[in-house]
């Protein structure tokens, strides 16, 4: 069994036990003409809301299989393991970028360490990594598309990233889509707009409404600008990813890394589960 489904198995004792995650159960209690059942009502006092399970747990596990919020927190578990040797082959190479020290991979936390320039949530990335000399951002795509308003956030994402660790000589950013998406996010990012970035930089406010980017790019406009300037981008597919799983994977069962080729291993299975990553690249070992 890959270790990807033991994430699985930790959401199916929530699905059990929602008292995990402070939710309540209300005891049933039948209405006094018998018809139905009625909740008390100070279950409901200061906003609470009520839940019910809307599936069997046959289904809801099949369902939650696929999911992309299920691969997002296999990966975001998985690359917060992952040798920084690894992270440089699948992020920062495809942006001709060479990441001095040791590259840190950086999550939720990045509110905490942000706070002191960005006190609200703007965004919420799936990837950011950060070496001595170099900032990557990730950010992977099924079916959803993308917008100028996201290049944006992740222009911001990085200018206060080096507000807070310093200005670093490479700024790139991957976005990691289904081989059939590559051309609809070309246009829906202006890849092939002979002078996108001056549109876009002459009033980025035009392209959001939303209220936290609008503030930060009144505050720090000079910073974003610069980011946005200096960003390499660069669009891979799952395919490409997963060939740099299996490469690594490979080398790390040729050489005795146990750990590494069952990391590997979990990523590579959670993939393969979600359909909507639109794999044109077999296994042949699975």
């Amino acid at each position: 069994m890959p270790w990807n489904d033991k994430v699985l198995d930790n959401l199916e004792q929530i699905y059990w036990s929602p008292d995990k995650i402070g939710l309540g159960s209300i005891k049933r209690q039948q209405s006094p003409d018998g018809a139905g059942f009625f909740v008390p009502k100070d279950r409901l006092a200061g906003g609470k809301s009520l839940y019910s399970r809307g599936q069997t747990y046959a289904d809801w596990r099949a369902a939650v299989t696929n999911k992309e919020e299920l691969l997002n927190q296999v990966l975001e578990i998985a690359l917060a393991i992952a040798p920084s040797a690894f992270v440089a082959k699948a992020f920062f190479a495809p942006l001709g970028i060479r990441p001095e020290g040791r590259i840190r991979t950086i999550g939720r936390e990045v509110g905490a360490r942000h706070a002191e320039f960005a006190p609200q949530q703007f965004t919420q990335h799936d990837g950011l990594y950060v070496a001595d000399n170099a900032i990557v951002m990730m950010e992977m795509k099924l079916k959803a598309r993308t917008s100028i308003e996201q290049y944006l956030k992740y222009c911001t994402l990085a200018a206060l990233e080096e507000m807070v660790g310093g200005k670093k000589d490479h700024v790139g950013m991957i976005y990691l889509v289904p081989a059939g998406a590559v051309l609809r996010t070309r246009k829906d990012l202006r890849l092939d707009d002979p002078q996108p970035m001056d549109q876009i930089w002459d009033n980025p406010s035009a392209f959001t409404d939303k209220s936290p980017l609008l503030r930060l790019l009144a505050n720090h406009p000079e910073e974003i600008r610069s980011v946005g300037e200096r960003l390499v981008l660069q669009i891979i597919t799952w395919d490409d990813f997963m060939r740099t799983m299996l490469e690594t994977r490979d080398d790390a069962a040729a050489t005795g890394n146990e750990t590494l080729e069952n990391l590997m291993q979990g990523m590579i299975a959670q993939i393969q589960a979600t359909p909507d990553c639109g794999l044109r690249y077999a296994d042949a070992s699975t």
